[in-house]
């Protein structure tokens, strides 16, 4: 699992971009195809009945329907290669969950994102400039070994977010919560010094939701419950709007962004010219799209911003759904997430299992989705959990979380 994983991701790089390596990623790529082809014909040997619900089939959808643009589309086979990509994936970690259990899968694909937290972590302590990157506005980030700090700093959100809402809770031996405690922090610093500013604020608003999330588990009145939700909601709302008027000085955004000018926390960093670049893309093709991973060909065509940096993708998972396969692929894709969520908190309200954690996971990636590709577009640390999450059926393995 862990080397399909980090197979796929390198097919996701600059160099498969670019074409270099190409004889390297062919080799991955078919490494990978067998790999899942094998644990396919291994679960079939099983008789092993696939039970998938109509949100994760509704996603299944959304790839299966991004071959038809992609066709058409500005970079065929691109287009098809990450498709096929994504749909492999998706599969694989479908038929291993059932075959040898969801939370041993889950736990295998944390299990890997510490690893390469601390590895990353301690090259930072030994040697930093090995795992330090210069972006196009010559600053320098903490990259660790995903290849970008943004990515870098997904990750390590995910972590802290799995670590304080899965382990943490299901451990009982001191050592045990003193390690998941030592991880958190590790990923904690980590994600500092990637200063992705984006993944700090949702990790907050994330975990800021547990508490409700743990209040719908109790066994208190639902009006009670409810009233509890909406005094939480009313109170973090007025504090986003508060925080938000403070900082509507241009002297005070200044002093938040990275180059010293408010104009780069108005615009996000950039992105809403990249949105509105990618609106006039959509906005002549609406119902079918282009195909995945067409925005590469197309944003930079069109793009009238920075020389410097030319946008490789919309920054919007949303838009780019909606530029790789039109309103039909981005309403089954809406469909899924909302049907998810819905289903994974009736499932709360009913028992004790892995909905808490799936809730979190889910939101986080949704939020992600409005500044990055986040969960869709091409492969990601966001999308393997999009799977993850989409895959969950509400079973818990009792003997595994040691």
């Amino acid at each position: 699992m862990l080397i399909a994983f980090f197979a796929q991701f390198s097919l996701s790089s600059d160099a498969f971009q670019e074409g270099s390596d190409a004889g390297i990623q062919v080799l991955m790529k078919l490494g990978l195809y067998f790999t899942a082809g094998m644990l396919a014909l291994f679960g079939l040997s099983r008789n092993l009945k696939i039970k998938i619900d109509r949100n994760a089939a509704s996603l299944m959808l959304v790839l299966l329907w991004s071959i038809i643009p992609g066709i058409f589309g500005p970079s065929p086979a691109v287009a098809f290669a990450t498709t096929v990509s994504m749909i492999g994936i998706y599969v694989f970690i479908i038929y291993a969950t059932q075959l040898f259990g969801f939370n041993h899968i889950f736990e295998s694909i944390y299990i890997g994102l510490v690893l390469m937290i601390v590895v990353s972590f301690a090259t930072y302590l030994a040697a930093p400039a090995t795992v330090m990157m210069q972006l196009w506005n010559g600053e320098y980030r903490y990259k660790g070994f995903m290849g970008h700090p943004n990515s870098m700093g997904q990750v390590s959100v995910f972590t802290i977010l799995i670590s304080l809402t899965y382990f943490y809770p299901r451990v009982n031996k001191a050592l045990s919560k003193a390690a998941v405690i030592c991880i958190t922090i590790v990923s904690t610093l980590g994600l500092i010094l990637t200063d992705s500013k984006t993944s700090m604020v949702l990790c907050i608003i994330t975990l800021s939701i547990v508490p409700s999330l743990r209040l719908l588990k109790s066994k208190s009145s639902y009006a009670s419950k409810l009233l509890t939700v909406f005094i939480l909601i009313s109170l973090y709302s007025s504090a986003i709007v508060l925080t938000l008027y403070k900082l509507a000085d241009e002297t005070t955004l200044a002093s938040f962004s990275r180059s010293g000018n408010a104009q780069e926390v108005t615009t996000l960093t950039g992105r809403t010219e990249v949105w509105q670049t990618a609106i006039s893309l959509i906005a002549e093709n609406p119902l079918i799209g282009y195909g995945l991973r067409a925005g590469q060909v197309l944003l930079p065509e069109v793009w009238k911003g920075s020389a410097i940096w030319v946008p490789p993708h919309s920054h919007n998972m949303y838009l780019e759904a909606l530029l790789a396969t039109g309103l039909v692929g981005l309403l089954f894709l809406i469909y899924s997430i909302i049907g998810k969520f819905v289903g994974l908190v009736s499932n709360l309200r009913r028992k004790a299992d892995l909905s808490l954690v799936m809730i979190v996971l889910l939101v986080f990636i949704s939020c992600l989705g409005v500044f990055e590709l986040s969960g869709f577009g091409t492969i990601t640390v966001a999308y393997v959990f999009l799977c993850c999450v989409m895959s969950y059926s509400g079973e818990i393995d009792k003997e595994s979380g040691s």
